[in-house]
């Protein structure tokens, strides 16, 4: 016998907030039911955030969040006027990170 699947919403996997929210708000007239959205958005992004630093084992500084915060925002699933619907992985960007800063080091010169 087959088990019923339950059907997942699209509204139930995508998240509530974009980066955008949080980096550059738009200007509603600072209403509440605003203010309220923003404050949940900043506590998505900084769960985001703690998630990454645990995995890299310390803070970021404040370049390195702005890469990643670019990066995430580059690679990001997008609608037609540009907001962010699904998140790019905050992990992901910081291995772009990485491997961009690596490849902008010098090489030792060889004899």
């Amino acid at each position: 016998m087959k088990k019923k699947r339950e059907k997942i919403k699209l509204e139930d996997i995508l998240p509530k907030h974009t980066l955008d929210d949080v980096i550059e708000p738009r200007d509603c007239g600072g209403c509440e039911e605003c203010e309220a959205k923003m404050e949940e958005a900043e506590a998505e992004i900084d769960r985001h955030l703690d998630l990454l630093q645990e995995y890299i084992g310390r803070e970021l500084v404040g370049i390195e969040r702005r890469a990643v915060f670019d990066i995430v925002d580059e690679n990001s699933t997008k609608d037609e006027e540009g907001n962010i619907m699904l998140f790019f992985s905050f992990i992901q960007a910081w291995k772009m990170y990485e491997i961009k800063c690596k490849s902008k080091k010098p090489m030792p010169h060889s004899r």
